[in-house]
């Protein structure tokens, strides 16, 4: 969700119908000078992003859309789709406005770099001589390996860049990087991308590329570390400043982000325990169940043996025996069931959810086992204490 403790955005940007497309929707310098004024501030940075009014600045990578061509109401801006449906918004020219985004060294160390030239610096210096750029590609959150439907570039593919219909540089792909949210907007809300590049590529370029390129460059985030001891002075801050200073800002920061996602993770476990539970407590009452109902009905036939010889003592180590064999037999097959359903269904469920991440354990499955083992001891034990009572003959006068 976030790669820093702090974020700060327009309001819009956290707006999950919304998000950033406008110009006037950028921070302001002030917002950013006073937060940088705060003590235990560090790696602070601005990111700047285009928006609807930069359509003269449009990019080449190999793909025209041409198909179905419609303005959108909310932006203004015209989008057309691809042969496979992909969908992008187009410049002044009819080539793709995409997302881009200029930012610093330190913003580019944080993402996740993972083909082509992988060293954040040498990449910042390559970059910064105009010789190339990087591209963002959303994750398959199931394996979180970059998308491929979404992998339109390969390393050294060149992007052109026009400005007002005419080429501007050509600037080949130095390197990929695998996106989360906060590469391309804020937490869990990527509103604004979808309407301003569509599914265009999402291209990275240091900050004074950036501004070369674009005629008002505005910054949609300011992000930074804060040392842990001013956190609670900070957020205090920025939360006054949202009050009484600029109500149009919003923040994130990576501690609601840490407290969101282990609220979620407790809710998990709680209910997932409790039903856990629930089912373990109705497995060993419906065993308890079996075993007295057996011993209930076999009375007779335990009169019977006692009566050829058998002693109580030899009677109650049978059905002890036979209760551990029907705890045994049920701890093999809930073993069983738990190793193949754990490794098809439940890895299966939890593969489709890209938040969650599967490990396998028999922990609950062997104390269920435990406390199988133990009823199955102790209730015929207790059972035959307490319902085959009286002598011999009584016990063969009831009826099978």
């Amino acid at each position: 969700m976030i790669r820093t403790d702090y974020s700060v955005v327009n309001a819009v940007s956290t707006n999950g119908q919304k998000g950033f497309t406008s110009r006037e929707e950028s921070l302001s310098q002030e917002t950013m000078d006073a937060i940088a004024a705060q003590p235990g501030v560090t790696d602070a940075g601005a990111v700047y992003k285009n928006t609807r009014e930069d359509t003269n600045v449009t990019y080449d990578f190999g793909i025209i859309p041409t198909l179905y061509p419609t303005v959108e109401e909310e932006t203004g801006l015209t989008s057309a789709a691809t042969e496979d449906g992909f969908i992008f918004s187009l410049g002044d020219d009819g080539r793709p406005i995409c997302n881009v985004y200029g930012l610093s060294e330190a913003a580019l160390s944080r993402m996740d770099l993972r083909e082509g030239e992988t060293d954040a610096h040498t990449l910042c210096q390559k970059m910064e001589q105009k010789e190339g750029l990087l591209v963002g590609v959303d994750v398959d959150r199931s394996d979180m390996s970059l998308h491929r439907e979404l992998n339109f570039l390969d390393v050294g593919d060149m992007v052109t860049v026009y400005k007002n219909g005419e080429p501007l540089m050509d600037l080949p792909v130095l390197a990929k990087a695998a996106l989360n949210g906060d590469d391309e907007e804020i937490g869990f809300t990527v509103a604004g991308t979808a309407k301003i590049g569509g599914d265009g590529i999402f291209i990275y370029l240091p900050s004074d590329v950036y501004e070369e390129i674009y005629d008002e460059p505005v910054v949609y985030k300011y992000a930074f570390n804060v040392e842990e001891s001013h956190r609670d002075n900070m957020t205090a801050f920025l939360e006054d400043y949202m009050e009484n200073a600029d109500p149009s800002i919003d923040f994130l920061t990576a501690d609601s982000a840490r407290e969101s996602a282990e609220a979620t993770q407790t809710m998990i476990t709680f209910v997932g325990g409790l039903v856990g539970i629930i089912f373990g407590i109705i497995g060993v009452l419906n065993l308890i169940n079996t075993i007295i109902t057996t011993i209930l009905t076999r009375r007779h036939e335990f009169a019977t043996m006692r009566s050829i010889g058998m002693t109580q003592k030899q009677l109650t180590k049978m059905m002890a025996f036979e209760g551990l064999f029907y705890a045994l037999g049920a701890c093999i097959l809930g073993l069983f069931f738990s190793f193949v359903l754990g490794f098809t269904l439940v890895r299966g469920l939890t593969g489709a959810i890209w938040w969650c991440t599967f490990h396998f354990t028999l922990l609950p499955a062997l104390v269920t086992c435990a406390l199988l083992l133990i009823a199955g001891f102790l209730v015929p034990v207790l059972a035959l204490r307490f319902f085959n009572k009286g002598s011999i003959v009584d016990q063969l006068r009831i009826s099978e």
